[in-house]
């Protein structure tokens, strides 16, 4: 017997959490409200109609933060998310971790390549204005690292 895999990617739920700027309450409306417009339970009973057996998932959790401030630094970082920072140079991202240490922390996580230092928001910290709400990804979190795993199977008709 033959197999057929097909993977898609809606990208809608990720477009909408780096759009949130009123946290949970906000990305969880938003959801609710695109997910009425029955884009995805339509293809899901597509597949279902079709004797496909659907798995749902992530590529990567994410969490409510809390901006603690922005980082002006220039061109020193080659990455300038809003939980984590790369730089090129430990020097620079040393400098960095020094003056921000009230919101930075740094991991010497051995899955970086050499030519890369990190870091990183403390705790629920992002690198935005002070006080605002978002949801986001990209730091040391593991709440960044669960994913969803849903498999749905339809019965034969």
């Amino acid at each position: 017997e033959r197999s057929i895999a097909l993977g898609l990617t809606v990208e809608m739920p990720d477009k909408i959490m780096h759009g949130s700027s009123l946290g949970w309450a906000g990305w969880h409306q938003q959801i609710s409200l695109w997910a009425g417009n029955g884009y995805l339970s339509g293809l899901i009973e597509q597949f279902l109609a079709h004797d496909f057996t659907v798995c749902i998932t992530a590529d990567h959790g994410n969490l409510e933060a809390i901006g603690t401030g922005k980082i002006s630094e220039g061109v020193l970082a080659e990455s300038r998310g809003q939980r984590t920072r790369i730089y090129s140079d430990q020097s620079l991202r040393d400098i960095t971790l020094e003056e921000k240490k009230d919101m930075t922390i740094s991991l010497n996580l051995p899955i970086l390549p050499e030519s890369k230092h990190a870091l990183y928001a403390k705790g629920r910290g992002a690198f935005v204005a002070k006080g605002e709400t978002i949801v986001t990804h990209g730091g040391a979190s593991l709440d960044e690292m669960i994913v969803p795993w849903i498999t749905i199977k339809g019965g034969k008709k």
